[in-house]
């Protein structure tokens, strides 16, 4: 089950995704799923798609190809600035740190 709400979420990431889709997957409740999967992976589901999209932005931006505000945009988050904070309350460095 984890391995299609994973797929769900990576085909999804520029898009909003809510726990009723991720809920629907699974086959359970909102509620239901939410307290499960937080006690089986051990984060919210909403912290879940927060996590494979800060990986994603951090590949590309270590690739270096695409602007910071771009890749912000294709891995779902709200602007730059959105990215930025996620970046330093996971990883504890700022953007540009991370991209060197």
């Amino acid at each position: 089950m984890l391995g299609r709400i994973r797929d769900y979420v990576i085909a999804h990431l520029d898009e909003s995704i809510e726990v009723t889709a991720l809920a629907s997957i699974a086959g359970r409740s909102p509620f239901h799923f939410s307290r499960v999967f937080a006690r089986s992976v051990g984060v919210t589901p909403h912290r879940y798609v927060v996590l494979l999209r800060l990986q994603r932005a951090t590949e590309l931006i270590r690739h270096g190809r695409s602007g910071l505000a771009e890749i912000a945009a294709c891995t779902g988050f709200a602007d730059q600035s959105h990215l930025a904070r996620w970046v330093r309350r996971v990883h504890g460095v700022s953007l540009t740190q991370l991209a060197s």
